[in-house]
């Protein structure tokens, strides 16, 4: 299916590009960008969530006081994927899969792409990074611009050459990595490295820090003080076993189940004093308020929503929708926005609020109006690329739709959020209503736009645009910026 006009293929393809941002407006003297992997946004207590075993206790009392109730939340923040490698990219670079390419585990970034720590210390600020999982190590280019990126994984790798082989063994090997860093505590490690750099900063001196939280994706292994969810259960399951207990396709126990939950939530509670601990930091030194603090996931994690547990496997609302908060007391007043955003737009946000000129291949769309006016409609792109076997999913999230196509299916599939919000009746293509029919035919051509945009050819096109179709296409909902 196609749009009326091809042809405005073109000028959805130039639009993909950002553009320079200039503020004239007061600069947060301090960045601290929190990425807390695998968290579903709807787990978060602010966001009205209940523990079935143990509705009293929130899961995120610090999170909830501290930034959620001082800060802008927005209630339809999407990721690019369901999984952390490609996710963090999206949020490093301001572009989503397709551009920036970091699409499997044998993938690493190409060096024309500038991160935002790059284009942070290029800019003069003291930039770090602490990370807790093996999908963010540096062979990736995360490190790109950090002046120091720490590894607190716990996790040894004694050959990182295997991360750009793509042999059956140099699989194996990644994988046990992978499982290895998802087994103990990492968070006291991470906020005690951010406190010994964080000292080591002049007084008012500028800082861009990122600080990846990995505690919430399983395994689960919360200490007794954050595992108040479930006291009472008493069967087999816990955090490093439930694969082996609980059904592929459902849960057989409702008392597994909610053991299953708790110990998630355990998980966030864990992460979450440790978040507190961060904001303690900054309010001691006096930089709080000064300081620009931006919360994020990558993905969730689907529990049996549609027959699975975990993620990698779906582009469903329960590992596509994530929380986003940002706290800036100069900046926003507290409130929550239905404005949707993607984890892409987090870049450009943070380097349009500290005036630093972004760079032309980002992709995502500054957020610093929200608020304050009306953004105009954007498709939010997501993908994800299975290995085995050798296939992907893709599709463009609208908000209140989306539309999700499989490789091995010619029709795509249609989600109407608002009447069925947990995606029990998607329709077919062939199934649609006319209305919906260009719903489905701008989804294609975004894709397009966006693969031809990985090739490289937007900016001979951008220069031949005439300002009409400009302005026609900054209406159809397709500006990258």
């Amino acid at each position: 299916m196609r749009l009326k006009n091809p042809g405005i293929l073109l000028a959805i393809l130039a639009a993909l590009i950002g553009g320079a941002c200039g503020r004239d407006e007061p600069r947060p003297r301090g960045v601290l960008l929190i990425s807390i992997d695998s968290l579903r946004a709807d787990h978060l207590s602010s966001n009205g969530y209940k523990s079935p075993t143990a509705p009293q206790i929130p899961t995120s009392p610090s999170i909830d006081a501290r930034l959620a109730a001082k800060g802008l939340v927005f209630e339809r923040a999407v990721s690019t994927t369901c999984w952390t490698l490609p996710a963090h990219m999206a949020l490093m670079t301001g572009q989503p899969d397709e551009l920036h390419g970091v699409k499997s585990i044998h993938n690493a970034l190409d060096v024309s792409h500038t991160t935002l720590a790059s284009a942070m210390r290029k800019a003069g600020w003291r930039t770090a990074g602490f990370w807790s999982g093996i999908n963010l190590h540096p062979t990736f280019g995360f490190d790109r611009g950090f002046e120091r990126y720490v590894d607190c994984s716990g996790v040894e790798v004694p050959d990182e050459g295997v991360f750009q082989r793509t042999d059956s063994s140099a699989t194996e090997a990644i994988t046990e990595l992978q499982q290895l860093s998802h087994q103990g505590v990492t968070s006291p490690k991470l906020v005690a490295e951010f406190d010994t750099w964080f000292d080591s900063l002049g007084q008012g001196e500028a800082f861009f820090a990122f600080v990846h939280f990995w505690d919430v994706h399983f395994d689960y292994a919360a200490p007794p003080e954050d595992d108040v969810f479930d006291p009472d259960y008493r069967g087999a399951l816990n955090g490093s076993n439930f694969f082996s207990i609980l059904d592929k396709q459902e849960p057989r126990d409702l008392a597994d189940f909610n053991r299953l939950l708790s110990l998630y939530d355990a998980e966030i509670r864990l992460t979450d004093r440790h978040v507190g601990m961060l904001l303690d930091r900054l309010e001691k030194a006096g930089r709080l308020d000064d300081t620009l603090v931006i919360l994020v996931s990558d993905h969730g994690e689907e529990f049996y929503e549609h027959g699975r547990f975990g993620h990698y496997h779906s582009l469903y609302e329960e590992v596509v929708r994530i929380p986003m908060m940002i706290r800036w007391p100069a900046g926003f007043a507290p409130a929550r926005t239905q404005e949707l955003a993607s984890l892409a737009d987090v870049a450009p946000t943070i380097l349009d609020l500290c005036n630093v000129r972004r760079p032309e291949t980002m992709w995502g769309r500054s957020l610093a109006q929200v608020g304050k006016q009306a953004l105009p409609p954007r498709l939010a792109p997501m993908e994800v690329t299975f290995a085995k076997p050798q296939n992907f999913m893709r599709g463009v999230h609208a908000g209140d739709h989306k539309v999700v196509q499989h490789s091995r299916d010619e029709q795509a599939t249609y989600f109407d959020l608002k009447a069925d919000p947990t995606e029990k009746n998607p329709l077919l293509e062939k199934d649609v209503p006319p209305e919906v029919v260009e719903r489905i035919a701008a989804a294609e051509v975004a894709w397009e736009a966006l693969a031809k945009l990985a090739l490289g050819m937007a900016r001979s096109v951008n220069s031949q645009l005439p300002p009409q179709v400009k302005k026609k296409l900054d209406q159809s909902g397709y500006a990258g910026k």
